[in-house]
């Protein structure tokens, strides 16, 4: 959902519950596609009165260079002069527990078109995003000024600084190495402005296990990719020796590659000659120690084991209900987290190894994708109403990130800020309203989750 189409879907058995772990994005997806914008490109957000020239999205401002009172829909920020972006709502849904181990992903809309609003609190609470997943520095395709994508990057460091928050940040790795090195020199243009205090981690390539189901690729380029002596190992030590030429500061910034469930078509990780990832996974933390980052995409939303109440085709309630929970293992998220640990003791006994989870959400009205992995779950109105991701969402908020009998995951972070447009599509996993449909994506500063049920959804 992130960065290029919709991939296909990894089947595997976790704790008695079938789990479809399908990644939305992150850095460089294996079949680099168009980004197709909402049929009305959304307007940035209006700045602020004249008065406030230099505080862009403020109402109040004593002299030019000091805001007292930010436009509706923004904030001050820590710095006490920055306005943050934080959608409005009549619902609380209270404290984030563990706040500083969970954070946003950052969408294709934001990013593109309202770069300067990026979700500074978790909706419907008070609490900060403290982090956020930044799945390529541009997009190619965009096709926008280079000043265009320089101050996208320089609303990343405003945000970053003025809000306390560290970025994940990704680039790709695809059959085309012109492109793979342009998105690289992008990448390393946005590092400095963040800054290392500012960047907990950097992520090359994302599901790239699932390089070989894609048609158009040669079956040279998903061949090339693994091994010792393969593309993507080649281009993993380049990057990172590039991020520690950056200077000493640089060379404790974590590091790691985005997969999704597939890998566990193999024990403890599949590893074949068109998806070698346990032999890449045993060669970067040889190298790197636990420097390197082991991370998943997990979406119960997309389970293949979800299914209708036993003797029904109208309700789909136990099938909700293990998928929005966290606090038990018949919950897909911890039964996943409790047989990932597994499978990286396996890899690595003994050693500590950072777990991430870099994407889940759940969307709101049905996802387009849904219907070709689950029929059943497409036709439940239920489990893609605003009541499920509402669910979804505030046990999110409210997880611990515990998980009986094993470490839960080290980090985690949720899809996605806005509704997004991908290969003319839309989706809906955002936080924010989508009440007026793409076009009005960046402009309405309400959060998708209100009393009374939630947004009008308008799908254009």
């Amino acid at each position: 959902m992130h960065t290029g189409a919709l991939r296909p879907f990894a089947c595997v058995a976790v704790a008695g519950v079938t789990v479809f772990l399908q990644g939305c994005g992150g850095g460089g997806s294996p079949t680099p596609a168009p980004t197709t914008p909402p049929t009305t490109p959304p307007l940035t957000p209006t700045p602020g009165p004249t008065g406030c020239t230099t505080v862009p999205h403020c109402d109040s401002c004593p002299n030019e260079k000091v805001c007292t009172v930010c436009s509706t829909g923004w904030q001050l920020a820590n710095d006490g002069n920055t306005c943050l972006y934080a959608c409005t709502s009549d619902v609380s849904l209270g404290v984030v527990a563990s706040a500083q181990k969970k954070g946003l992903v950052l969408d294709d809309t934001t990013h593109h078109y309202c770069s300067d609003a990026m979700h500074s609190q978790w909706a419907n609470t008070k609490d900060a995003v403290t982090s956020i997943r930044i799945g390529k520095a541009w997009e190619s395709d965009w096709n926008e000024a280079y000043v265009s994508k320089t101050k996208a990057w320089d609303n990343f460091a405003t945000y970053a600084h003025s809000n306390n928050a560290r970025a994940l940040v990704g680039t790709q790795i695809t059959c085309n190495e012109t492109d793979d090195d342009l998105d690289w020199a992008n990448v390393l243009r946005l590092l400095p402005k963040l800054g290392p205090n500012n960047v907990m981690g950097i992520s090359v390539g994302n599901e790239l296990e699932l390089l070989w189901t894609q048609q158009t690729i040669p079956k040279a380029c998903y061949l090339g990719l693994w091994g010792p002596t393969g593309y993507l190992l080649k281009k993993f030590h380049s990057r990172i020796a590039d991020v520690d030429k950056l200077g000493a500061e640089w060379k404790n910034t974590k590091i790691t590659s985005v997969f999704g469930g597939y890998i566990n078509a193999g024990q403890p990780f599949v590893n074949t000659a068109e998806a070698g990832v346990l032999g890449f996974l045993k060669s970067v933390v040889a190298t790197y120690d636990s420097r390197y980052v082991f991370s998943l995409n997990v979406y119960p939303y997309f389970d293949s084991g979800n299914n209708w109440d036993d003797g029904t085709h109208t309700t789909c309630n136990t099938a909700i209900a293990k998928s929005v929970c966290f606090d038990d293992l018949t919950c897909i998220i911890p039964a996943t987290v409790a047989d990932e640990r597994k499978r990286m003791e396996m890899v690595w006994p003994g050693k500590k190894i950072e777990f991430w989870i870099t994407e889940t959400g759940w969307s709101n009205p049905t996802a387009h994708t849904l219907e070709g992995v689950n029929k059943n779950m497409a036709a439940c109105a239920a489990f893609s109403d605003i009541s499920s991701f509402k669910s979804y969402y505030s046990n999110f908020l409210k997880w611990d990130m515990q998980v009986k009998g094993c470490d839960g995951p080290d980090h985690v972070f949720y899809f996605t800020m806005r509704d997004q447009t991908q290969d003319g599509e839309q989706e809906h996993f955002g936080l924010g309203s989508n009440a007026g449909g793409g076009a009005k994506w960046c402009t309405d500063t309400g959060c998708k989750i209100q009393a009374g049920g939630g947004s009008e959804v308008t799908v254009v």
